[in-house]
């Protein structure tokens, strides 16, 4: 847990540093918005956490926007629309490649890896099923 936590307060702090940066060279806009999924969801939770501390470190006020999920989204943040997103690796390994379902976006790239999302399928303490093996 110690390392999750010390590895995304480094990433807002690098996120805060490279903001600095910008700031200095004036390419910022007055307000940005990071896509997440909905409220509740931990990638919104992130998102509010990078949102707060752009906002302070930046003349840019930086909010969240809560979507259903990556599909609505990243065609928008493709455009233009949006200026950050919050999604997973497989997600946008397929989408920037075109791999199906989605179509190609190569008009969006990665900036910084956040944490590792471990996942696990699980069932109620009284189900009979004991492994998927």
């Amino acid at each position: 847990m110690l390392r999750f936590v010390g590895r995304s307060v480094g990433a807002l702090v690098l996120t805060s540093v490279l903001a600095h940066g910008a700031v200095a060279q004036g390419n910022l806009p007055r307000a940005a918005s990071i896509a997440t999924n909905p409220q509740g969801s931990l990638f919104y939770s992130v998102g509010s956490a990078f949102a707060k501390v752009l906002s302070g470190a930046l003349p840019t006020n930086v909010n969240v926007r809560p979507f259903t999920g990556p599909t609505l989204f990243i065609p928008m943040l493709h455009g233009g629309e949006l200026a950050f997103g919050l999604n997973n690796l497989v997600d946008a390994h397929m989408y920037y490649n075109g791999t199906k379902p989605w179509p190609q976006f190569e008009g969006v790239r990665l900036v910084t890896p956040v944490f590792r999302l471990y996942s696990t399928m699980i069932v109620p303490g009284n189900s009979d099923i004991k492994s998927i093996a």
